[in-house]
């Protein structure tokens, strides 16, 4: 699923939150350890306010699109992707929406470790860039190197959120749930 299939679905849910933001949770709660396709489909259900009836429809949506962001975000290969608006928005929309992703990145973690963790010096930066991104400025000035500073940020982002992936599942979590 791409940004407009699930900005539709979203819209036909009747959900109030972006493609983005959802998606940047969704790799949060995956980075934390959440164990099961299960677990993941009821906390996006809850994430996204969905009623029993929405919920319901959608189940099998949510559980195709938690299936490929597990596969992305635990592949080694690193083919994980951020889930962001097309690059034919104004940069500026797209900036909005890479500084939600990492808000609600920041608050999956958070929700699904709770309290204290232990990470590396490099996770560590890694949260604090992270945060600070999420507070980020869409004033911008409108110069040829704009686009290519927020295609550097968008990597550093997914490599980042691989760094953190990696450190926050040590060898005392479980493995990535598993797809069926």
């Amino acid at each position: 699923m791409d940004f407009e299939q699930i900005e539709a679905m979203f819209y036909e849910l009747r959900v109030d939150s972006s493609p983005s933001a959802y998606h940047g949770f969704l790799c949060g709660r995956i980075a934390a350890g959440a164990a099961t396709i299960d677990e993941l489909v009821a906390l996006s259900s809850d994430w996204l306010t969905l009623d029993e009836e929405r919920a319901a429809a959608a189940d099998d949506p949510l559980r195709d699109l938690i299936a490929v962001v597990v596969e992305g975000v635990s592949d080694n290969g690193f083919s994980f992707q951020l889930l962001l608006p097309s690059e034919e928005l104004p940069l500026a929309e797209r900036l909005s929406a890479t500084g939600e992703w990492c808000g609600a990145f920041l608050s999956g973690v958070g929700e699904g470790l709770g309290g204290a963790f232990n990470v590396t010096e490099e996770g560590r930066e890694a949260l604090e860039d992270l945060a600070a991104i999420a507070q980020v400025s869409t004033d911008l000035q409108g110069d040829d190197d704009e686009e290519r500073d927020y295609v550097e940020l968008c990597e550093y982002i997914r490599v980042a959120v691989q760094l953190l992936y990696d450190d926050l599942r040590g060898s005392d979590q479980p493995p990535a749930p598993t797809i069926h």
